[in-house]
């Protein structure tokens, strides 16, 4: 649960999210929209270490995009530790308000970053994208 409180700051929308009313206090109560882009970027376990220095060294464009980067990596799957693998995934993932922020960032400097990643991994890396909700617990 969020309370937002509009005093006039540029860029706040009181529209979003579902209100309620909160009988204790008389404020309105919103759930904020947020958005969160996750990229996932395949190649070879062995690539791992130069695709961090890769992706330290091209990622500034994508950080200046949204809020709250977040870049992990794979470590078990299916209860099977990465090391027995060929393949390494490694997620990166923004927040974003709302899908036309999310557009631009996917046709803007994510689209030159994922080129840029097949030539420099392919051809044995891909990428999948995908987009997901915050939802209140």
């Amino acid at each position: 649960e969020h309370v937002i409180c509009n005093l006039g700051v540029v860029g706040s929308n009181p529209t979003r999210g579902s209100k309620s009313r909160s009988a204790r206090s008389g404020l309105f109560v919103f759930a904020a929209i947020m958005l969160v882009h996750n990229c996932t970027f395949m190649m070879l376990r062995a690539k791992e270490p130069l695709f961090l220095k890769w992706f330290a060294h091209y990622c500034i464009p994508l950080l200046q995009s949204g809020v709250n980067p977040r870049l992990s990596s794979m470590r078990e799957s299916g209860g099977q530790s990465y090391t027995l693998a060929e393949a390494q995934s490694i997620a990166f993932q923004l927040e974003f308000p709302d899908m036309e922020s999310v557009r631009a960032y996917e046709q803007g400097p994510l689209r030159d970053l994922l080129a840029r990643f097949d030539r420099s991994f392919g051809p044995d890396a891909m990428t999948f994208t995908s987009i997901f909700e915050l939802l209140p617990l």
